[in-house]
């Protein structure tokens, strides 16, 4: 029974911890949408990113289309 309590009040510490990174990045967010680095797309250009980008892109202002499996060194 102590190592089950043990356990999830090691799960609960790391929770928490990630809670706190997760406000502390909130406030990097952008204000406005952005690209990675081309400024120079087109609105067509624009706006197929903005249909096909992932929810966190989205949350992030960010017109990317990358997902996890575009980036596997990063595993």
């Amino acid at each position: 029974m102590v190592r089950l309590r043990r356990r999830r009040y090691g799960e609960g510490a790391k929770a928490a911890l990630l809670g706190r990174r997760e406000a502390e990045l909130e406030q990097s967010r952008l204000e406005r949408e952005d690209t990675l680095c081309h400024d120079s797309l087109t609105e067509p250009e624009r706006r197929w990113l903005r249909e096909r980008r992932s929810e966190d892109a989205k949350r992030w202002g960010l017109l990317a289309d990358l997902s996890p499996e575009h980036l596997p060194y990063a595993a």
